[in-house]
């Protein structure tokens, strides 16, 4: 379930443009550790605390994203619009 978790997480670090260089360095973790969840390795695939770190750098970049474009575009938050 762990080897799940981590591509799933892999598949939105790469939607939002952030390398995995970055990522570990944000998180950190061994780049290393980014390189074995992108390709799957291991039996047991990374620890879950692992996992949350990484989730929790991914959570902050795309809220910064998003607020970007909110920025840019002029577009109302749900909080804006209410």
């Amino acid at each position: 379930m762990e080897q799940n978790r981590g591509k799933i997480l892999a598949d939105r670090a790469k939607a939002i443009g952030l390398s995995p260089t970055d990522w570990a360095a944000e998180a950190g973790v061994a780049r290393s550790t980014i390189f074995h969840i992108l390709r799957g390795a291991g039996s047991k695939g990374p620890h879950v605390g692992t996992l949350d770190r990484l989730g929790r750098v991914l959570e902050q970049r795309e809220r910064a994203v998003l607020q970007h474009l909110v920025d840019l575009h002029g577009i109302p938050t749900k909080e804006q619009a209410a």
